[in-house]
């Protein structure tokens, strides 16, 4: 299977990343844009300034979820998320 997929040229293969179901829906463009269309407003609304935001970031490992999986995919895509379920 190794060199079948180093033969083709329009193919590589990637290996996913799990993300919970909840959150594939985040990926969608106009979602987003929403998100911060409205994000921006409650800022304005509040007269919240810039340097008073802070970013943070949410770590942890999942339990008994299983991890990505290799793939065989077109050449241009570089990232693949799959639904997992919540643990």
């Amino acid at each position: 299977m190794t060199k079948f997929v180093r033969q083709l040229t329009d193919f590589h293969t990637i290996k996913t990343k799990p993300i919970s179901q909840q959150r594939t829906t985040a990926q969608d463009y106009s979602v987003v844009k929403e998100w911060f269309q409205d994000y921006s407003q409650f800022l304005y609304e509040h007269a919240i300034k810039l340097e008073d935001l802070w970013n943070m970031d949410e770590t942890g490992f999942r339990i008994g979820i299983p991890g990505g999986e290799q793939v065989i995919v077109l050449a241009t895509v570089k990232e693949l998320y799959t639904p997992s379920p919540e643990n």
